[in-house]
């Protein structure tokens, strides 16, 4: 992985000495440190931590991190394939430009995490928390993300195609400008959620709650409504039946 144990210390401390005594911060630096060297050498970090560490651009493909804590890690531009970050914190992450192909965030906790330009095609994100994360120009191709929070999140012009977020919870996000073509959104709360330019196309909103979202723009052809009608050519901006 590239990982250099001395400039983590160092970085760890530097990060720590502020919230803790010296002693503390030192002695909470070993020890990631330790978690450090233990996932170079065997890709395994299940349940430890690793806040604040700087892995930018680490190759990190199948690595098991399950419920591991990654608190303001630095993971931008990370090979993150197949990745096991299953119950993982990830709160205020920075994973711009990471590439999460496959990788499972079941359950994860990635409130506030920045995932600009990430690549999460066919992630699994059952149940995750994105609350208030940003994921401007994200490819969540055929994504997993039922059942996820992902309130006041930013998804503008992310790929959206055949994700599936169904019963997501999506109220205040920014969807304006998605590619979100066959996207399962059934039973999915949308209430307050800017749909505006983005394409919807033969996407299923059955169920779905749309109280207050803002809908100029948004190319709804073929697809299934909240009452199960089937949205006709020329539906922009609204359903035409």
């Amino acid at each position: 992985m590239g990982i250099l144990a001395a400039s983590v210390f160092f970085f760890v401390i530097y990060s720590l000495v502020h919230r803790f005594n010296n002693n503390s911060a030192e002695e909470h630096a070993e020890q990631i440190t330790k978690n450090l060297r233990a996932l170079q050498k065997t890709s395994r970090c299940i349940k430890c931590d690793l806040s604040l560490v700087n892995l930018k651009g680490a190759q990190l493909d199948e690595a098991l991190l399950e419920n591991a804590r990654l608190v303001h890690a630095d993971l931008s531009q990370a090979h993150l394939r197949y990745a096991d970050l299953e119950l993982a914190n990830l709160e205020r992450a920075n994973l711009q430009g990471a590439i999460l192909l496959r990788a499972n965030m079941n359950k994860a906790l990635m409130k506030n995490c920045q995932l600009d330009e990430a690549n999460l095609e066919r992630a699994e994100m059952i149940g995750v928390d994105l609350r208030e994360a940003s994921l401007v120009k994200a490819n969540l191709l055929s994504a997993e993300l039922t059942k996820a929070h992902v309130q006041d999140a930013d998804f503008q012009y992310a790929n959206l195609t055949e994700v599936d977020m169904e019963r997501a919870i999506l109220s205040g996000a920014k969807l304006n400008g998605v590619v979100a073509r066959s996207a399962n959104l059934k039973y999915a709360v949308l209430v307050g959620t800017d749909l505006s330019n983005g394409d919807f196309s033969r996407a299923d909103f059955y169920g779905a709650r749309l109280d207050g979202a803002i809908l100029s723009g948004a190319r709804f052809e073929g697809a299934r409504w909240t009452n199960g009608v089937k949205c006709k050519r020329g539906s922009i901006g609204q359903c035409k039946r």
